[in-house]
């Protein structure tokens, strides 16, 4: 399908990236091109699809990125998060940054990315709603 979403995921082999990977790879719309993580993972050169438990896909885990996807999903570390953001905004990569618990730093790492590059950022679940002073509901 030439229309398909190209797709990175940053945090690939954590417990939400794995299922990024997954339910990107069962939709006809994404093509998941390439899985990142830190270059102190042990499992980096592995496929992204095995250690998903989908079998393989061809897309091995690297730590830097070499052909630049359309979108990076970040579901990483906060850390990972913020060198992700800054990457994207240095490359003009699109992110959708899925981390929870950033610090000041690390959201406005996020925010200077979208200066140059979409980005959508998530606030997801209990403890960051907490933070903000809202309720959950």
């Amino acid at each position: 399908m030439a229309d398909e979403i190209r797709i990175g995921v940053n945090g690939a082999v954590g417990r939400m990236g794995q299922r990024i990977v997954a339910l990107a790879h069962a939709d006809a719309g994404l093509q998941v091109v390439a899985a990142y993580e830190t270059s102190a993972c042990p499992r980096l050169g592995e496929d992204a699809g095995e250690i998903a438990g989908i079998g393989n896909i061809g897309v091995p885990v690297q730590s830097e990125i070499i052909q630049p996807p359309d979108v990076i999903i970040d579901f990483s570390t906060p850390e990972g998060a913020e060198a992700i953001a800054v990457v994207c905004g240095e490359r003009r990569i699109s992110l959708v940054a899925a981390t929870t618990g950033l610090n000041k730093s690390q959201r406005d790492s996020v925010l200077t990315a979208a200066q140059t590059a979409a980005v959508v950022m998530a606030q997801i679940g209990r403890g960051s709603e907490e933070r903000r002073g809202g309720k959950e509901g």
